[in-house]
Parts: structure tokens; C-alpha cells; sequence
């Protein structure tokens, strides 16, 4: 009676096991939206632009994971505006809901931002960024996703070297983005 459980249970676990589908795979995420948000140091500042971007990375059983590159051209609503452009690369983790819901999120380690007002040209850097988002999966080939995003810098580059920022400046926004993406194998 025991060795014939035992078949059973290793017969069993063998249906189950081969014939369950694959789905592990390649991802490729391209995606653009737009941002708006607030900067703040001394004073509090209003952004807003465009945000355009990548994920590339492995997905498993709803799970994603890798790199994601990160890139906006933002104008803000200081006197003189600033022009900011940022190009940044980040981690990403991702799960796909099986309800049409997918969640993620991003850590941007080493942000930079430069800026360009009046002539003169900075880069905030010593920053980083975060980006925690959800994205409606219904359509066939695209998302629609809303994201907030969060950044600190605390040091300013110019022609005469980095300075400390004191206190630091920090950002808060949310982004509304279309992506297509593509699981590959």
C-alpha cells in the first residue's frame, strides 16, 4: 500500500510539473508620459514635461525585474525657468496581477539633474530617485500607468567645482505614462 501511494504522489507531481507552460521570459518596456510635480529647497518650485524611458529585464510567473533608464526634459516655473534633463539609470522589481493590475518599482541610486537657466548651466547630483507606480494591463498592447516620483539631491555641480546643498532639494511628482510591453520567448 505504501509503495503504491509513493507512485502515485511522484505521478502526480510529474503531471503537474510538465504540464504547466513556461512563462519566463525576456521583458522590453518602452514607454513616454508626462510629469508634473513640485521642487523645494528654500523655496517651492512647479515642474512639469516629459518623461520617456525603457525597461529591459527577466520575467517569471507575473514577476519582472531588472534595469530601467530613466529620462525626462522637465521646464520649471522660476524667473528665469529652469531647463532640466535627466538621464538616469535604475533597478525595477514588477508584479502583474492576474486582475488587469500590474504594480512596480524603481530606484534610481546615483540621480543627476542638469539644469540651464540664464546661461548658466548646473548639475544637482549625490541624488537619488524612487518611483512607485501602478498600470491598468487591459489593452492589448499597451499600459496606461500612473506613477510618484520622489528624488533628494544634496550637492550642485558648476564650472567652479560641487558644492554641498543645504538643505538638500527635493522633488515630488506624478507621472501618467503609456508603455508597451514586450515579454520575449
Amino acid at each position: 500500500m505504501k509503495l503504491t501511494f509513493k507512485y502515485v504522489i511522484l505521478a502526480a507531481a510529474a503531471v503537474f510539473t510538465f504540464n504547466l507552460p513556461a512563462q519566463a521570459g525576456i521583458l522590453l518596456e518602452p514607454y513616454l508620459g508626462y510629469a508634473s510635480g513640485d521642487a523645494k529647497q528654500a523655496t517651492t518650485s512647479k515642474f512639469t514635461g516629459m518623461e520617456f524611458g525603457a525597461r529591459a529585464g527577466y520575467s517569471i510567473l507575473g514577476f519582472a525585474g531588472g534595469l530601467e533608464y530613466v529620462g525626462a526634459n522637465f521646464k520649471d516655473d522660476s524667473t528665469p525657468n529652469n531647463e532640466m534633463t535627466i538621464g538616469d539609470i535604475g533597478v525595477f522589481v514588477a508584479y502583474k496581477f492576474p486582475v488587469l493590475v500590474r504594480g512596480f518599482i524603481t530606484y534610481v541610486p546615483s540621480s543627476e539633474v542638469k539644469n540651464s537657466a540664464g546661461g548658466v548651466s548646473t548639475t544637482l547630483k549625490s541624488g537619488n530617485q524612487m518611483k512607485i507606480g501602478v498600470g491598468y494591463t487591459g489593452f492589448p498592447f499597451i499600459n496606461i500607468n500612473l506613477e510618484y516620483i520622489s528624488g533628494s539631491y544634496s550637492k550642485v555641480g558648476t564650472s567652479l567645482g560641487d558644492f554641498d546643498l543645504s538643505p538638500s532639494l527635493t522633488t515630488t511628482g506624478y507621472a501618467l505614462s503609456i508603455s508597451a510591453p514586450f515579454d520575449l520567448l
